[in-house]
């Protein structure tokens, strides 16, 4: 609801209606006011009778996409958002909202610039949001992790206390040390390092006798390697503390 009020509030400063038509402009502020409480659905019947009435309004078409994007229908979203810049281009609010909406739709591309605009110039907190978590999700999807782990960082920064934007960041953030920790194994898998990975890995699991077999590894490549009996005498413990066996 916080974003949908977010995009939709520039657009609907200064929208006009046909004065002329009293009959659309009571029908415009009842979509509206359905909007406001909420319902969604019906506000979206009533601008969809409104764009049949008078398509060259846009506002409706831009109002219409917020509420396909609210809805899920993000497909329609991207056409109505393009038939109000095409109407009115200085309409505020569109271009973050198309951006979402075609990062929504898998066209993450064509999303990009969009949203690395939203996210590093947009005025409204909650657009800029909604854009980093998107932005973030995109450039995984792109293969750029790089990036999408230094706007993972951002947003954690930004926003410490929101859960939706911590468990964005902590997949983001696991998905790159798995893909290290796969680079590890793959290109350097006999390594003291990847053993060692390896035992600190079991250990978290609870897989006690397949760490003090990893951590042993670990000794017979580095003998003297720190605090590596210390982590097998820790594990012993857990282990005997969890089944009692000697």
């Amino acid at each position: 609801m916080v974003l949908l009020l977010a995009v939709c509030s520039a657009t609907e400063a200064g929208a006009q209606t046909p004065e002329s038509d009293s009959g659309f402009a009571q029908l415009y502020h009842s979509g509206q006011s359905a909007m406001a409480a909420g319902k969604y659905d019906e506000a979206r019947s009533a601008f969809e009778q409104l764009e049949k009435i008078n398509t060259s309004v846009a506002e409706v078409h831009s109002t219409l996409g917020v509420l396909c994007y609210k809805l899920g229908d993000f497909n329609r979203a991207i056409e109505e958002i393009r038939a109000a810049r095409k109407l009115k281009p200085g309409l505020p609010g569109l271009d973050a909202l198309l951006s979402l909406s075609l990062a929504e739709s898998d066209k993450s591309r064509e999303a990009l610039p969009g949203l690395e605009k939203a996210f590093r110039s947009g005025a409204d907190p909650e657009v800029k949001r909604q854009a980093g978590l998107e932005l973030a999700n995109v450039y995984t999807k792109l293969s750029m992790d790089r990036r999408a782990v230094e706007v993972a960082l951002e947003l954690r920064d930004l926003y410490k206390n929101d859960p939706e934007v911590l468990y964005t960041v902590g997949k983001i953030l696991g998905n790159s040390a798995y893909l290290t920790m796969q680079d590890l194994f793959h290109g350097s898998g006999s390594s003291v390092w990847a053993r060692l990975a390896e035992a600190e890995a079991h250990e978290s699991q609870e897989q006690f006798a397949d760490a003090i077999k990893s951590y042993r590894s670990v000794l017979k490549i580095d003998p003297h390697r720190a605090n590596v009996h210390y982590r097998m005498g820790r594990t012993d413990l857990a282990q005997w503390q969890s089944s009692h066996s000697p």
